[in-house]
């Protein structure tokens, strides 16, 4: 099982990363190393998130990280990551 992460999810980012670096370029820097070692980790227990809210499918998870939302998708093969937001209306 391996992580693929959607083109939503890449864009989004950047600009999560973007508007942290507005305070601090560091900080946006350690979000991003912590995210991406949560996110290579998921492969090992990849229902260990909650069920997400915004699907109605158990496979779908929320992993919470500093307030940010990362919605993925748990296949047989793969998890994919959908995104990352930081309030509660996300349009899936």
């Amino acid at each position: 099982m391996y992580v693929r992460k959607t083109e939503r999810f890449h864009f989004e980012l950047q600009k999560v990363l973007h508007n942290i670096a507005k305070d601090k370029k560091t900080a946006a820097k350690e979000f991003n190393q912590k995210l991406e070692k949560l996110l290579n980790s998921l492969p090992l227990q990849p229902f260990r998130y909650r069920q997400s809210h915004s699907f109605g499918d158990e496979r779908v998870r929320d992993l919470i990280f500093k307030g940010y939302t990362i919605p993925y998708l748990v296949t047989n093969i793969e998890i994919i990551i959908l995104g990352i937001y930081n309030s509660n209306e996300w349009e899936a």
